[in-house]
């Protein structure tokens, strides 16, 4: 299976920086065939290796340079006259007045550098775009290997057996295409050899050793203005006013630009990072892909320590050099107008400033001082011994090339792949479905009630007691004596009990009082004289009253009975 994403993959070689006294120049390419790019033009180098047979064609003219020493200033002490700053950090709307900041990234590049900053560009360009065709292939590669887990294990093994063999020839395609793509994303990373010597490599080593000693120290700011203060109007010990950001200091291996040992960045809260690697500055612009790269010998550092006016709380890190009064005359002593007068510590920062002829201007502050001051000065040795080498004009042996270097492997790219767990839902949703049909004929039977148990309806209207309550007995003999005087009769089945299906039985309704019936009281079925008469109480009687509703009354005994008129009864 070809390569899928049929993308133009343009492979970036290894680079050479060679440094003379003529500028640098970037010789690319392989042996046998090399591009050479620099002061004198660009030229085509072609040959057999091994016989000294070669071809050399110009692909375009020479152009005129001329090449302006830049001092390196490193001040190992405090100016003789220092001038403590003042610090402030809101953030200003709009721009500020004396604003230090580096011109458009577009124009920063030293001319013998054009060739490599366009082998920059095109490299970040493509890797963009294979970013994109990696993560589709990805994808791919993780569903053709769940298809593939899912089909290996239990129960799909035993439907899909005979599908296993075409699954896995799938996955394979696609981890294979998915390391194209990430091979072609290593192949576009560019590979920078700087044609340096022993003595400029120590040298090195000593920049990156100061660069770690400065990236410990407690506070490290941007400075991104410094303006004039009128001491007179704010009656303020400070000469300046600055505007400050915390940024940090790290080193960059992930970069598009593979050198050995990285590179050193500077970040920069208002403008494009500086990354220092050796023999020449990378700027990144934020707001696009666009590089700059700057000459090493073009770029100007300057270090020292200033006085400062710390209104915030003190670095750990930072010397304490004296105090200043908030408000001051001009002599340092205090203004005896203003009452609350307080003093304010003065520390000792070290100032990196980086500056070039073609519009660098970048300045940071370090809390401790010495780290930056020694930082300044490794940058200067390491300028000295390269500028030594190219006066020497002596054949650079320093560390391997970095194309020449262990070879990252393109499967690092690709992330591990996820565990897979068997298709059991291809069983489990089945025997659900089953189960459900299964359980819902059953739950719809109805179980037949026990014979000895009759059903029965409680009827709303509570049971008579007396068969005739209109005609209530004359007869002297009392009932039991009546129910007493037939014993031969057989005794009648106990009558079933009624049960009731279709609400529980309501509460027993709550006695207000006690009243006695004072003549033969009909209670009825509702308080209305027309309602139907359930019973008659003989006259003595006493019975509970539940209930008063205007001129009628419920009454009855342990159970209500019905409504009767309030003329009946008395207490």
């Amino acid at each position: 299976m070809g390569f899928r994403f049929r993308r133009s993959v343009r492979l970036f070689p290894g680079v050479r920086l060679n440094f003379s006294l003529s500028g640098v120049s970037v010789s690319a390419g392989v042996p046998g065939a090399m591009i050479n790019i620099g002061p004198r033009g660009s030229r085509l180098t072609m040959g057999l290796p091994g016989t000294g047979i070669s071809y050399v064609h110009n692909l375009s003219s020479p152009r005129p340079t001329k090449r302006l020493p830049s001092p390196v200033e490193v001040y190992l002490g405090p100016p003789a006259t220092p001038e403590p700053m003042h610090p402030t950090s809101e953030p200003q709307p709009e721009p500020l007045v004396g604003e230090i900041k580096s011109a458009e990234v577009a124009s920063l590049t030293s001319p013998d550098l054009e060739g490599l900053k366009k082998l920059i560009n095109d490299a970040v360009h493509q890797k963009a775009l294979l970013q994109g065709d990696l993560t589709e292939a990805v994808a791919d590669r993780r569903r053709a290997w769940r298809k593939l887990r899912r089909r290996e294990q239990w129960p799909l093994r035993l439907l899909m057996k005979s599908s296993i063999p075409a699954a896995r020839i799938s996955f394979e395609e696609a981890e294979e295409e998915a390391l194209k793509v990430a091979a072609a994303i290593i192949a576009t990373e560019i590979k920078v050899e700087i044609d340096l010597d022993d003595q400029t490599w120590s040298a090195w080593a000593e920049v990156r050793k100061a660069f770690d000693r400065l990236s410990q120290t407690a506070k490290f700011w941007d400075v991104t203005s410094s303006v004039h203060v009128d001491r007179y109007r704010t009656r303020s010990a400070a000469h300046q006013t600055i505007t400050r950001t915390p940024v940090g200091l790290r080193t960059v291996f992930d970069g598009i630009v593979a050198t050995p040992g990285g590179g050193h960045r500077f970040e920069n809260a208002n403008g494009g990072d500086l990354d220092i690697f050796p023999g020449f500055m990378l700027i990144r612009d934020k707001a696009s892909s666009d590089y700059a790269l700057i000459d090493f010998r073009d770029l100007a550092v300057e270090t020292y320590g200033c006085r400062f006016i710390e209104n915030e709380t003190v670095p750990p890190d930072a010397e304490v050099v004296g105090h200043a009064w908030h408000k001051s005359n001009k002599d340092g002593s205090p203004d005896r107008r203003f009452a609350q007068n307080f003093q304010i510590p003065i520390a000792l920062y070290g100032e990196i400033r980086f500056k070039t002829r073609n519009g660098v201007e970048e300045a940071y502050n370090a809390s401790h001082c010495g780290s930056a001051l020694a930082f300044g000065h490794a940058i200067s040795s390491f300028q000295d011994a390269l500028r030594r080498q190219v006066k020497s004009s002596k054949p650079a042996v320093g560390p391997a090339a970095a194309g020449e270097g262990p070879q990252k492997d393109p499967s690092a790219l690709l992330p591990a792949l996820p565990k897979v767990l068997g298709a059991y839902e291809v069983i489990a949703i089945p025997a659900l479905l089953a189960g459900l049909i299964a359980y819902g004929p059953a739950s719809n039977l109805v179980r037949p009630k026990p014979a000895s148990v009759p059903m029965a309806v409680i009827s709303p209207v509570p049971a008579v007691t007396v068969a005739n309550a209109e005609r209530p007995s004359t007869s002297s003999t009392p009932v039991s004596a009546r129910s007493q005087a037939a014993p031969n009769q057989p005794a009648a089945a106990p009558l079933p009990t009624p049960v009731s299906t279709s609400a529980p039985a309501a509460a027993a309704p709550t006695v207000v009082e006690k009243m006695v019936v004072k003549q033969n009281a009909n209670v009825r079925a509702n308080p209305d004289r027309a309602a139907a008469s359930l019973r008659v109480v003989p006259i003595g009687t006493t019975v509970s009253v539940f209930e008063k509703r205007g001129s009628w009354i419920r009454i009855g005994d342990t159970a209500a009975w019905g409504w009767t008129h309030t003329s009946l009864l008395q207490p």
